[in-house]
Formats: structure tokens, sequence, C-alpha cells
């Protein structure tokens, strides 16, 4: 759960909105010089599924953490992982 955090570093007691986390995104992307555009707050979700794919991470577990309702769903956050490692090229030796 993301929290606000002011500028005096005192966390609040609430959850921020969706929409707050998606602002929060595009505004760090802007800062570091990165197109806005590209990234939300899916970006997060997808990158923690991708990245848990890549690691041999269990589905279930993916499911859990990602709130993810169903192995479609997983199948839809972590397909680009599994581009090159399920490579029909590769077992031809190229």
């Amino acid at each position: 759960m993301w929290r606000e955090i002011n500028q005096h570093g005192n966390v609040g007691p609430g959850r921020l909105d969706l929409g707050s986390v998606g602002h929060i995104i595009k505004r760090t992307c802007s800062l570091a010089g990165l197109d806005p555009a590209l990234y939300s707050g899916h970006s997060l979700r997808s990158g923690m599924a991708t990245s848990a794919a890549a690691d041999e991470t269990p589905e279930r577990a993916i499911m859990r953490q990602g709130r993810l309702r169903n192995r479609a769903m997983v199948d839809r956050y972590v397909r680009r992982s599994s581009l090159w490692k399920e490579c029909a090229a590769a077992y031809m030796w190229l």
C-alpha cells in the first residue's frame, strides 16, 4: 500500500488513490528525463510480475502479490518476459 508522505517526512494514515500513484510516476519520469506518456501505475504492476516470472517465481505468488485473479492475467502481464526464454530459434542453435 502506498501512503502519503508530506514535506516534513510524516507518513499519512491512509492509502493513496490510484490517480495519485499515476501522477507521482509520471512526474518522477519527467524529472528523470523520461517520456511520462510511456509509464503509468500499471508499469509497476507489470514490472513486478515480469521480473518475478523471469526469476521463476511460482505463478500463485505472482497472482497474490499482483492481485491477479487468474492465470490468464499472469500470462498477459509476463508474456514479454518469456519471449526470449521460449524462443524456438534457441533450440535450433541460432
